[in-house]
């Protein structure tokens, strides 16, 4: 009961005036964080974390890529951003495409294998424009 009431006990203000629609990066951190840890994440516990610690603002846009997969993963983390990616991903390592749709001018985060959002106007109009290189130690 006690960690059910501290799990809903204010959400809905945090919620409320949530501009989820700008979510893909976050929710690609999170997919990573997953991985590492071999278990799904619990989406309210992973919110409410990152926003008490100012890792992400009222429209998910992470404020500290690595500060928030060490909070969810409880590892150390650092990040590379590259034009392409080596051949060789270690089994450390998470990427992140990171596309540029030049007409609408947004950009769309994106994980190797899937897309958090079906159909995404940016990934079908636009390019890759670098990858991020997450690695844990």
């Amino acid at each position: 009961m006690a960690n059910t009431k501290r799990r809903y006990s204010g959400i809905q203000t945090i919620l409320q005036d949530l501009d989820f629609h700008q979510s893909c990066h976050f929710l690609a951190l999170c997919s990573i964080a997953e991985e590492v840890n071999g278990e799904p994440i619990d989406f309210l516990d992973v919110i409410r974390v990152a926003f008490e610690n100012k890792l992400i603002d009222k429209e998910f846009f992470v404020q500290d890529n690595c500060g928030l997969l060490s909070v969810l993963t409880g590892k150390s983390w650092a990040m590379t951003e590259v034009g392409e990616l080596p051949e060789v991903i270690n089994d450390n390592e998470y990427t992140e495409a990171i596309y540029f749709n030049p007409r609408t001018k947004f950009k769309h985060f994106r994980r190797r294998g899937f897309d958090t959002l079906e159909n995404s106007v940016t990934v079908k109009e636009g390019y890759i424009s670098s990858y991020r290189i997450y690695r844990w130690s």
